[in-house]
């Protein structure tokens, strides 16, 4: 499980893109949760019938359960985030290891040149990215945020896909902003004042190992529940997707640059991450779950 939100705990409730706020309603009890995530089984049950079809097909007996709700398997699961990020919970699925996060490291990765002069001439800069998903679709995001660049002055690096409709000429002659399609993600974050991104939970990670705070603008998905767990860290602020504005955009980033304890809590919650030894952890989980046999 790659995210907190694979699982539906009713005394951890994720956030939804159709709910991005429903984890501040945790008071209303894990019994109000636990009937409405079995509406939500109910209702979804008819995704998985070509599933179900394949199934019976092959002689296998009756799914007795929403899959997406219910089908973990009994010989364990493995939680790629920290208990940090989500704590476990009474609810969760028997024999669930959490392991961390799992981070990529290329050791052949490089910044590029343009980006490593950029960063050589001035202040540590903010870097604006969409992931991998979201910067192939059509948004604005990369012009409000230009706009909110130029008003709270401050440098930015442009990470923008192969999707060069984020950008305009008026952007790439503008010496205060770096353009690019690509930079690794371990290499540069940690050279930059802040990070603002989509939430995904790869982004996420990369950003958290970084001790840099945060300006989190979830689209869909997982994304909101990542952005909120960031937040209650105190390691960022929440711009959703939807209600995304110049001038939202220009509050946040003022917010995170005067605001000493975003910087402070994100270096705080590196530090506990570097402790943390995934491949270890990875090994003792495989050998727990094949000596339980």
């Amino acid at each position: 499980m790659l995210q907190p939100s694979t699982i539906l705990s009713a005394y951890d409730p994720p956030a939804f893109s159709f709910a991005v706020n429903l984890p501040n309603y945790k008071f209303l009890g894990p019994a109000f949760f636990s009937f409405l995530f079995k509406v939500m089984a109910s209702v979804s049950n008819h995704w998985f019938k070509p599933i179900f079809e394949l199934r019976k097909k092959i002689g296998l007996p009756k799914s007795p359960a929403n899959p997406m709700m219910k089908y973990f398997s009994p010989y364990g699961s493995l939680a790629l985030f920290p208990p940090s990020f989500a704590a476990p919970q009474k609810d969760w699925p028997v024999n669930t290891f959490q392991l961390g996060f799992p981070l990529y490291e290329d050791t052949d990765s490089v910044i590029s040149v343009k980006v490593s002069d950029f960063l050589k001439q001035g202040e540590a800069p903010v870097v604006f990215t969409l992931g991998t998903a979201v910067v192939e679709m059509k948004s604005d995001f990369f012009h409000i945020a230009y706009e909110a660049v130029k008003k709270t002055k401050v440098r930015a690096i442009f990470l923008i896909g192969s999707n060069d409709s984020h950008s305009t000429d008026e952007m790439s002659g503008d010496e205060q902003i770096c353009i690019s399609g690509y930079e690794s993600y371990p290499l540069l974050f940690p050279q930059c004042s802040a990070i603002v991104h989509q939430c995904g939970i790869g982004t996420t990670s990369q950003a958290l190992y970084s001790g840099k705070p945060q300006i989190l603008i979830p689209f869909a998905h997982d994304q909101p529940d990542n952005a909120h767990r960031v937040k209650r860290l105190g390691c960022g602020v929440i711009v959703f997707a939807k209600q995304l504005s110049v001038e939202r955009l220009v509050k946040a980033i003022q917010e995170i640059v005067s605001n000493r304890s975003y910087q402070d809590n994100a270096e705080k919650y590196r530090n506990d991450l570097l402790g943390n030894d995934f491949e270890g952890m990875f090994m003792e989980a495989i050998d727990k779950i094949v000596n339980s046999q």
